[in-house]
C-alpha cells in the first residue's frame, strides 16, 4: 500500500478540519447576529417607534432524528422510518435531518409503476403505496384511461390492457417471465431484505387482494432475481384479515439489492377485480453498514463464494512461509481501514447545524487515523514486518521456491491427464478407444446376423425348389 494513499486520508482529514473550522466561524456569527437582534427586540420594547416593524428572528432547526439500530438488526427500511417528505408529482420521497450515525438512511426513495389511474381528480401514483397513509393508495390504469381498451384483470386473471404497450412483462436474470402489473422502490442504499407486507385498498372491493404475486430485487444495470412467490389457492379473505397488512417472510437468505418489485399476476374469481389497488407496502431488512471501499453492505449477508480467494485462509497461510507475523499485521491495517472509513463517511455527513456533535465526530476520526499513522500504528507494523521478511527470503530461495512449484504443477498435469484417459474409458466416451471397439464388436455382431439371414433365405429357397 503506497504512502500517497495515507497522504490523501491526511489531506481530506485536513480539508475537513478546515471545513469544521470555517462552520464554527458562521455559527459564531450567526450568534453574534442573533445576540444583535434580541438586544435590538429589547430596546425596541423599551422605547417603542410607531411603525416600526418588528424584527423576525427565525426558530432555530429541529434537532436531527435518531434511533437506535445495529448493524444487522432487522428494521423497517421502507416506508423509511424517520421523517420524510413525499413528493407526489414526482414519485418520490426523501429523508433528511438524521443523526450522522443513520447517515445512509438519508436520500431519495423513488417509486415506479406499471400504470397510474386518476380517480374522481385525485391522482393514486405509486408513491402513495410507500407514504405510510393508508388512506392513500396506488391502482393500476383501467378502462378507458391511459391508452387501456380493457381492464387489465378479468375475473382477477391478468389479461392486460388490451394493446401490446400496456401487457407487462418482467424478465428475471435465469429467463423467467411473469406477466402482470407491477409496482416498484428504489432506495438510496443496498437492503438485504427480510419480510414485508401488504395492504389493498378496501375503499370499495375487499376481494382485490392478490392471490399470485412475485417480489424480486435487482442493482443498477442488473436483472431481476426472484426473492418470494406466492401462491394463495384459497380466498384471501377467509385466510387472512385483509384490513390490516399482511406480513409474508423471505423464506432463504438474499443478496443486496436497492430496487425492489412486486408483479401481481392475479387475484381471486371475483367481478369486481378487474384493477390491482393497493394501500400501504412495507420493507423490512437488515440494517446496512459500511464496509471498507466505502460501499455498503450487510453484517448477515450470504457469501459468494466466487470471491473466496487462498489469501484469505489465514489457518493455513498462517503456517507458510513465515508470514505470520506479517498477516497479522495486515489484518489490523485492514480493522483500522475499516474503522476510519465508517467514521469518516459519518463525519462528512454530519449535519452542520449541530456542531458540538460535528465535533465530537471529528475528534474520534482523528483517533481512528492515528491508529494508522503513527509510528506505533499498523501500517508502521506491515512495514517494519514486510522489510523482516524481504530480508529473511532472498532471491535464491524465492527461485527455489518457485522452481519446486513449477515442477509440482507439471507432476500433477501429468496425472490428470492419465486420470482424464482412464475416465473416457471408464465413462466409454465418444472419443475413447473402448467406444471405438465397441462400434467394432457391434459391426460384428450385425454382419453376422445379415449372412445369417441371407444363408437361411437361400437354403431354404433351394430346399422349396427341389
Amino acid at each position: 500500500m503506497s504512502l500517497s494513499f495515507f497522504a490523501n486520508i491526511k489531506k481530506a482529514a485536513e480539508q475537513a478540519k478546515a471545513k469544521e473550522k470555517a462552520l464554527a466561524k458562521e455559527h459564531a456569527v450567526a450568534k453574534e447576529q442573533a445576540q444583535t437582534l434580541a438586544r435590538a427586540q429589547t430596546l425596541a420594547k423599551a422605547n417603542p417607534i410607531i411603525n416600526n416593524p418588528k424584527i423576525f428572528v427565525p426558530p432555530p432547526p429541529p434537532p436531527p432524528w435518531s434511533i437506535q439500530i445495529n448493524a444487522g438488526e432487522e428494521f423497517q427500511a421502507v416506508p423509511p422510518l424517520p421523517p420524510h417528505t413525499v413528493n407526489a408529482d414526482n414519485n418520490t420521497l426523501r429523508v433528511s435531518n438524521v443523526a450522522p450515525e443513520l447517515s445512509i438512511l438519508m436520500g431519495k426513495y423513488e417509486a415506479k409503476s406499471s400504470s397510474e389511474s386518476i380517480v374522481r381528480g385525485s391522482s393514486l401514483r405509486a408513491i402513495m403505496a410507500f407514504d405510510d397513509n393508508q388512506k392513500t393508495l396506488w391502482r393500476t390504469a383501467g378502462c378507458c384511461g391511459n391508452g387501456y381498451q380493457r381492464d387489465p384483470y378479468n375475473w382477477g386473471k391478468y389479461v392486460g390492457g388490451g394493446t401490446p404497450n400496456n401487457y407487462f412483462k418482467t424478465i428475471t436474470i435465469t429467463g423467467l417471465q411473469i406477466d402482470g402489473e407491477w409496482i416498484q422502490i428504489k432506495l438510496p442504499y443496498k437492503l438485504q431484505a427480510t419480510r414485508y407486507t401488504l395492504l389493498t385498498s378496501t375503499d370499495c372491493c375487499p376481494h382485490r387482494f392478490p392471490t399470485k404475486f412475485t417480489l424480486l430485487g435487482a442493482n443498477d444495470r442488473s436483472g431481476w432475481t426472484v426473492l418470494d412467490k406466492r401462491d394463495i389457492d384459497v380466498n384471501p379473505n377467509g385466510k387472512y384479515n385483509v384490513n390490516e397488512p399482511i406480513k409474508f417472510n423471505i423464506s432463504a437468505k438474499v443478496h443486496q439489492f436497492n430496487t425492489f418489485r412486486i408483479v401481481f399476476e392475479g387475484s381471486s374469481h371475483e367481478k369486481d377485480n378487474n384493477v390491482m389497488a393497493i394501500s400501504g407496502i412495507q420493507i423490512h431488512g437488515l440494517y446496512p453498514t459500511i464496509n471498507i471501499s466505502g460501499q455498503v453492505g450487510n453484517k448477515n449477508a450470504p457469501v459468494n463464494m466466487n470471491n473466496i480467494h487462498p489469501y484469505s485462509n489465514k489457518s493455513i497461510m498462517n503456517k507458510q512461509e513465515g508470514f505470520s507475523s506479517t498477516m497479522q499485521s495486515e489484518g489490523q491495517l485492514l480493522n483500522d481501514l475499516n474503522d476510519f472509513n465508517a467514521k469518516y463517511a459519518i463525519y462528512v455527513n454530519c449535519n452542520a447545524n449541530t456542531p458540538n456533535a460535528c465535533t465530537q465526530q471529528k475528534n474520534i476520526l482523528i483517533s481512528a487515523y492515528d491508529n494508522i499513522v503513527k509510528s506505533s500504528g499498523s501500517f508502521q507494523s506491515v512495514y517494519s514486518s514486510l522489510n523482516a521478511v524481504n530480508a529473511d527470503v532472498t532471491n535464491t530461495v524465492a527461485d527455489a521456491s518457485f522452481n519446486d512449484i513449477n515442477a509440482k504443477h507439471k507432476h500433477i498435469a501429468q496425472l490428470r491427464g492419465e486420470l482424464d484417459a482412464k475416465l473416457k474409458e471408464l465413462y466409454v466416451t465418444d472419443d475413447s478407444l473402448a467406444y471405438e471397439q465397441q462400434r467394432m464388436f457391434d459391426g460384428t455382431i450385425y454382419t453376422s446376423l445379415i449372412w445369417t439371414v441371407l444363408a437361411t433365405t437361400a437354403l431354404f429357397y433351394v430346399f422349396k425348389k427341389i
